[in-house]
């Protein structure tokens, strides 16, 4: 994403939080656009003081692209003069993240920052770039996760990210995910309320393809009701 000021971009690296709705291993696509993104869920006392660097990094971001396009006015006629006009008057300061709520709408102690990276870029010549967020693991020291897996909401991770500027995209721009606690696809017999019973079938005696296949299969007609 071009950046219309010269500032250095300021970095963070967040508190641990709740992943919602990631996707950091395979690219969303929306309107034609691929890119990685997650949400995390921090308390807000945990976050108070990324949002106090956030703030201060989008307010001079906003101020020096207001001065850009004062500046940019001057010496304007006619219909330039009015696009460049209307362009100041739509200059918003955003921010990446907004209160999270519960059931009743209430605020519910917790902040939910908005991160993401696009897959790719064009350079000048031509060449597209294809990127994606580094993921670590939380040993000591972290170490880069090179096997394939599936981070689902709920993980428990930290973020690290650039304040792009806030007047441009109202999201942080992703670099690395470290994941502390990971939730994955699949579900278990706890996550569905079964518990084990001591005169109940095992399956572990069965060969694995009949241990694996279902013992019977399930018309629309006999789904189970619940």
């Amino acid at each position: 994403m071009a950046v219309a000021t010269k500032q250095k971009l300021a970095r963070i690296t967040t508190p641990r939080g709740v992943a919602v709705y990631p996707k950091l291993t395979t690219p969303d696509e929306y309107k034609g656009k691929s890119s990685y993104s997650t949400g995390i869920r921090i308390t807000d006392e945990a976050c108070a003081a990324i949002k106090a660097q956030i703030v201060a990094a989008a307010a001079a971001y906003f101020s020096a692209k207001e001065v850009e396009l004062k500046a940019a006015i001057v010496g304007l006629k006619g219909a330039p003069l009015v696009a460049a006009k209307q362009k100041l008057a739509a200059l918003t300061l955003h921010l990446p993240y907004k209160p999270d709520y519960d059931d009743a709408g209430e605020p519910n102690g917790s902040t939910i920052f908005k991160v993401k990276m696009n897959s790719s870029w064009k350079k000048p010549d031509g060449t597209v770039i294809e990127m994606k967020p580094t993921l670590f693991d939380a040993a000591t020291p972290p170490a880069v996760i090179t096997q394939p897996i599936d981070v689902w909401g709920g993980s428990v991770i930290k973020v690290n990210a650039e304040l792009l500027p806030v007047y441009i995209d109202s999201s942080g721009g992703m670099k690395g995910v470290q994941i502390i606690e990971l939730r994955s696809g699949g579900v278990s017999a706890e996550s569905m309320g079964f518990d084990g019973e001591d005169d109940g079938f095992d399956a572990g005696g069965l060969p694995d393809a009949a241990a694996a296949k279902p013992a019977v299969s399930l018309s629309d007609d006999d789904a189970l009701a619940f």
